[in-house]
């Protein structure tokens, strides 16, 4: 029963990630590209693109390392970077690999936690923004039935 309530509050924190990870699927191609893409004649409504100074890009602040722990107590969880599983139309499912301790004299316990979003693409700025996230699945395969 705990690593189940453990597991609900797990995915609460992956579902919180999400927003953030849109930034670890923008391409920083931004800084490539040509003085010809800037003299293009921009439609009326169209997004603007940044403004290229030809400096490598920052890292933005949602773009943290790999695996991403948080504590709850003396209960530590580990996410890792999440895989897209698959993209279509504008729904991604994507899977991360999570690793649970519960105390701090217990083993870790490793999972998956799979998940989709809505995404919107921005063509003109490269950046894909992940909306309306949901967890579809867990997995702990080592936990006993009643706990995962």
């Amino acid at each position: 029963m705990r690593i189940r309530s453990l597991t609900i509050e797990l995915c609460c924190i992956v579902i919180c990630l999400v927003p953030p990870l849109a930034a670890t699927y923008c391409s920083t191609a931004n800084a490539l590209q040509s003085s010809a893409t800037d003299q293009k004649e921009a439609l009326p409504d169209a997004p603007k693109p940044r403004p290229n100074n030809n400096k490598p890009p920052a890292k933005a602040p949602a773009e943290q390392a790999w695996p991403r722990a948080f504590t709850s107590g003396d209960d530590t969880f580990k996410i890792y970077q999440p895989q897209v599983d698959r993209w279509e139309v504008n729904q991604i499912h994507l899977y991360s690999a999570v690793e649970l301790k519960i105390g701090k004299e217990t083993a870790a316990r490793y999972g998956v936690v799979w998940f989709q979003a809505r995404t919107e693409v921005d063509k003109v700025n490269r950046m894909v923004t992940l909306d309306r996230a949901k967890v579809t699945e867990v997995k702990f395969p080592a936990a006993h039935e009643k706990e995962s």
